[in-house]
């Protein structure tokens, strides 16, 4: 099963059934965290299951969530990082990539911000070095959203989101969804420098239009979507913009996340390489002061 099925459909669910999990969901979600692609051997992350949502979700009240509102769900990862900006963007790429496949199970899950990082651990009780740098919220949707019916219902190769914008036809059945404001794809992506700009045609000729449309699905704190690429011969950087509203840790997550992203769209369409985490180069490339730069893909 392509994870960028999983990709077209991935949601943010902020209401959820109280039933704990099935013990067998519940072993297949915790076993996620064995599973995890590794980065770089250095960045210190850890994910800790918490079986008991509903009481924790009260001690959190007020320290973590939505401008304090901590979002209940029976079930939560929490997601501890090294204090390094590294670690950090880590944490963001591997709890994106338990979102994916927790999806797969049709689980509704959600990040949440962790506030104050030394209440959120007193509250949760695990005693660590590492900073607790957000939850994963888990669990059965409030809602019922069977993601299964969006592998069954078309063939394994196709996109069936990409039918609006020229691509072969697919009947999915699924009837039409809103989609969120997006930037269109030669707004976020750069040739050699960020003075540059990129036609769709000429990344249609570079195999590349289909993973850079994926990447435009990518989840950011409040949709600010602030990633921004540059096509550098066998090398493509990513640059996020920086916000002062927002922690290095948010931050960092949120280029994780893009990097994971553009990792599986460019995995499933059949372009191999691996991240490298990096921040040189800002200059060489002109990117303005308020970005900074996570690193790079390989191919």
């Amino acid at each position: 099963m392509k994870m960028l099925k999983v990709v077209e459909k991935r949601k943010s669910v902020r209401e959820y059934k109280m039933s704990d999990l099935d013990e067998k969901t519940l072993e297949q979600v915790v076993n996620l965290t064995k599973k995890i692609p590794v980065i770089d051997e250095s960045v210190g992350v850890e994910f800790r299951f918490i079986i008991d949502g509903s009481e924790i979700s009260q001690q959190l009240q007020g320290i973590s969530g939505y401008y304090g509102k901590m979002i209940v769900a029976p079930h939560y990862f929490a997601v501890y990082a090294d204090k390094n900006i590294a670690s950090y963007k880590y944490a963001g790429y591997a709890g994106e990539w338990i979102i994916l496949n927790a999806a797969k199970l049709n689980l509704g899950t959600c990040w949440i911000e962790a506030g104050d990082s030394a209440k959120a651990k007193a509250a949760v009780g695990y005693a660590t070095d590492k900073e607790l740098v957000a939850f994963i919220a888990v669990g059965w949707p409030s809602h019922e959203t069977n993601l299964s019916a969006i592998y069954n219902s078309r063939d394994i190769n196709s996109a069936s989101s990409l039918t609006d914008r020229g691509y072969p036809d697919v009947k999915t059945g699924l009837g039409a969804e809103k989609e969120s404001p997006r930037m269109a794809i030669t707004e976020f992506v750069y040739l050699k420098t960020w003075e540059s700009m990129l036609t769709f045609d000429e990344l249609n000729r570079r195999g590349l239009d289909e993973a850079f449309y994926y990447m435009r699905l990518a989840p950011s704190w409040g949709n600010r979507q602030p990633w921004r690429f540059i096509l550098d011969g066998e090398r493509i950087v990513l640059a996020v913009q920086k916000d002062e509203a927002l922690n290095e840790p948010v931050e960092n997550i949120d280029a994780g996340i893009a990097m994971l992203y553009f990792e599986v769209a460019m995995h499933d369409l059949g372009i191999s390489g691996n991240w490298k985490l990096s921040e040189d180069k800002k200059d060489e490339y002109k990117i303005p002061e308020d970005y900074f730069v996570v690193g790079y893909y390989s191919m």
